[in-house]
């Protein structure tokens, strides 16, 4: 698996960034992070368990919980 992500960055960043500075904006962190996966996933098992999306996804269930929209995460710093 790691060898096929590798490989798919590597063509992506060819493809369209053609190691030209100025289309660095080409690469979002998005494509940049998938080579990483794999030996992640190896290291630390599931990614969800390792990531920032669990408490992401918790925040932004207690922040839909709140009822004054002023100023919703005021009441989390509480």
């Amino acid at each position: 698996a790691q060898h096929c992500v590798i490989e798919f960055t590597k063509e992506f960043e060819l493809l369209y960034y053609q190691r030209h500075p100025e289309r660095i904006h080409m690469i979002r962190q998005s494509v940049h992070t998938v080579g990483h996966y794999p030996r992640e996933v190896e290291t630390k098992g599931p990614l969800i368990c390792a990531s920032q999306w669990t408490m992401e996804c918790a925040l932004g269930y207690l922040v839909s919980q709140i009822r004054q929209p002023s100023n919703p995460y005021a009441n989390l710093a509480e």
